[in-house]
């Protein structure tokens, strides 16, 4: 999948897990790189049911909560809203 591609080559290390199969693994839960890569998937149009699916099965309200915490973290973190700038383009 491209989506993939785009995050594993422009994700800075020290940020997370890289590779695909790291994100969608569930010890990696609560990681930055995860909930990122949920939010881009739903700025994608992706639906949150379909997001959980990939992501071991999450229930889309733990899904929205994570997409919510990206959003306000974007407000207040410059490092990362330039992050999100770049992977979403």
């Amino acid at each position: 999948m491209c989506f993939w591609r785009i995050i594993f080559i422009s994700w800075p290390k020290r940020v997370g897990p890289t590779k695909p199969r790291e994100l969608l693994q569930e010890r990696h839960h609560g990681s930055q790189a995860r909930n990122v890569a949920m939010w881009l998937l739903r700025q994608r149009g992706v639906t949150l049911r379909e997001i959980g699916a990939l992501f071991g099965g999450m229930n889309y309200p733990a899904v929205s909560e994570r997409v919510r915490r990206v959003e306000n973290a974007l407000t207040g973190d410059k490092r990362l809203r330039r992050l999100c700038q770049l992977l979403n383009v």
